[in-house]
């Protein structure tokens, strides 16, 4: 069940189906766009929320229908922990849900990430590559992990 707090958001998410985003040739990538920095803040609720419990748990934002034909009606949030495979973090996509999994250094960086976004900063990624530990460190799982783009108010969208 999704909270009324995390449901109907008014931002835009999609998978970006373009080329040339992705820094590290992904074969994932994800936007988000907002049009207000407030808009976004539920989001980051939600990331909090995660921090604050056990591990395993999850936590599910819905946006409002998007016009593009890659847009993504749902986000799953799960905090999870860390394994051979996965250190940081992994996103996925499965038609219109997208599920980022991540470890406590991964749940930190995202946090960090849609902080800057909240305050102000856009055209920016964040993947498990923006943790601060080796890249021979990583499991396979964070080395495919794909990459979520940033965008804003002053920038939107690519």
């Amino acid at each position: 069940m999704v909270r009324a707090a995390f449901s109907n958001l008014d931002v835009r998410f999609w998978r970006y189906s373009g080329r040339g985003l992705g820094a590290y040739g992904t074969t994932l990538t994800l936007c988000i766009d907002h049009s207000s920095l407030a808009l976004g803040a539920p989001i980051l609720e939600a990331l909090q929320e995660l921090d604050a419990g056990e591990v395993p748990q999850q936590r599910v934002v819905t946006f409002r229908s998007g016009q593009r034909r890659t847009s993504i009606q749902k986000l799953k949030l799960q905090l999870i922990e860390p394994t051979a495979e996965m250190r940081v973090m992994h996103m996925l996509v499965d038609n219109d849900v997208a599920t980022i999994e991540v470890t406590s250094l991964g749940l930190d960086v995202l946090r960090d990430a849609f902080q800057t976004w909240l305050a102000g900063a856009e055209d920016f990624c964040v993947s498990s590559r923006n943790a601060n530990i080796r890249r021979h460190l990583l499991g396979v799982l964070d080395n495919a992990c794909g990459e979520l783009w940033f965008w804003g108010p002053g920038y939107s969208e690519p």
